[in-house]
């Protein structure tokens, strides 16, 4: 006994090919859309994460005294901090803390150890503050007090740019010996602007001012 399968026609093997070769075409154009669309989040995802990076700097940045979740989270999020580094983080005394454990650290009735004294190389300049006439006089026989001392006060200073005129005199030289009575002047130097009534460091002061602190003229 022999089984006979129906042998299929050619039109419909071709009409069968036809609709799957049609649905492989629309499945790639769904993923050809569905790839380009993930493209675009991914590109509006960056500045986003971005952002959120920089809003966690400024919030739990060098300016945080105490170590929390978010810091762990801003951690995490560069990628050049290890995991060593993390747990070694999370392991630290907050300064706060230690800041309180060096003052508990002094016993009552100890001086304070001072202010920091300036440089000793930055040059001093003085400025005596005289008292007020009401304070020269003694309150109880009102004769003139007089001066026995001077509290002392240390503050860092700066002063701006001091302007004067440069005087520069060109040595002139002239023969006595001669009929022709020759006459020779030391060569003047080269500047930016030729004849002009600013010197170069003061053409370079305004050019660095200008386009470096952005200052006006």
């Amino acid at each position: 006994m022999y089984l006979v399968f129906p042998v299929p026609d050619a039109t419909q093997m071709q009409e069968q090919l036809r609709r799957q070769q049609a649905q492989i075409a629309s499945l790639q154009a769904k993923l050809g859309n569905s790839l380009r669309e993930l493209g675009w989040a991914n590109l509006r995802i960056q500045p986003l994460e971005e952002k959120l990076r920089q809003e966690r700097i400024a919030r739990f940045g060098p300016r945080s005294e105490n170590l929390n979740d978010l810091q762990l989270l801003l951690l995490l999020d560069e990628p050049s901090v290890t995991l060593d580094e993390v747990s070694a983080e999370t392991s630290r005394e907050p300064v706060t803390a230690v800041a309180a454990h060096q003052r508990r650290q002094r016993k009552p009735g100890q001086p304070h150890p001072g202010r920091q004294e300036l440089p000793a190389h930055l040059p001093r300049k003085e400025t005596v503050l005289a008292c007020p006439p009401a304070a020269c006089q003694c309150g109880a026989c009102g004769e003139e007090m007089a001066v026995i001392g001077y509290d002392e006060n240390q503050v860092l200073d700066v002063e701006p740019v001091h302007y004067f005129v440069q005087v520069t005199k060109r040595e002139k030289r002239a023969c006595r010996h001669c009929a022709q009575r020759s006459v020779g002047a030391a060569p003047l130097a080269p500047r930016i602007i030729a004849k002009g009534l600013a010197s170069d460091r003061v053409v370079v002061d305004t050019i660095v001012r200008k386009y470096c602190d952005h200052l006006p003229l």
